[in-house]
């Protein structure tokens, strides 16, 4: 493995998967590898997104069937997903998917989920403006999403090691496994 799975790569760009997923995934890979490469070290050493994109960054040209525009909306793809999966709210969808394609290569530009985000805080009734709306993005996306969902399979030896339900993000606050002081 000379370079990252191109749905890992996604899913580390949508903030998809949580940290100690891709870590405990990278340190399974370097005990299975005889010389694991510098970036999948670097990986299992990388505890937020920022350092696991520096990590895997340098290994994107090494990625042949990678096209960056694709990664782009594969990633797009996997915050859609976060969103139709339950994991994220809308008005928290429309604003992250807004930040991804307003510097990347999307065919979607930032304007048309800012547009929704103003919209859908705007509204009267935003649940009901979110009903109508998330259809009609679904739709709009679908490209994005079926990209997202080849990506999903890929990626799965890392969200569902041992066949445990995904957890792409934490569903509560981190567990602290150290003692209160004076307990």
């Amino acid at each position: 493995m000379n370079a990252p799975p191109v749905g890992l790569l996604a899913a580390i760009r949508s903030e998809y998967i949580h940290p100690r997923q891709w870590i405990a995934w990278a340190d399974a890979q370097i005990i299975k590898t005889a010389k694991p490469p510098i970036w999948l070290i670097d990986l299992s050493t990388a505890t937020n997104y920022d350092e696991a994109w520096r990590a895997i960054g340098e290994s994107v040209g090494a990625t042949p069937e990678l096209c960056l525009s694709d990664l782009e909306e594969t990633a797009l793809g996997l915050i859609a997903l976060q969103y139709f999966e339950g994991k994220i709210g809308f008005r928290d969808f429309l604003l992250r998917a807004g930040n991804h394609t307003d510097p990347s290569g999307c065919s979607t530009d930032c304007e048309y989920f800012y547009h929704h985000a103003n919209r859908y805080e705007a509204a009267e009734d935003p649940s009901e403006y979110e009903a109508q709306a998330a259809s009609e993005i679904r739709a709009y996306l679908k490209e994005s999403i079926d990209l997202a969902e080849v990506a999903q399979a890929q990626i799965k030896s890392i969200t569902q090691p041992d066949g445990l339900a995904n957890e792409s993000q934490p569903s509560g606050p981190e567990v602290n496994r150290t003692p209160p002081a004076g307990g």
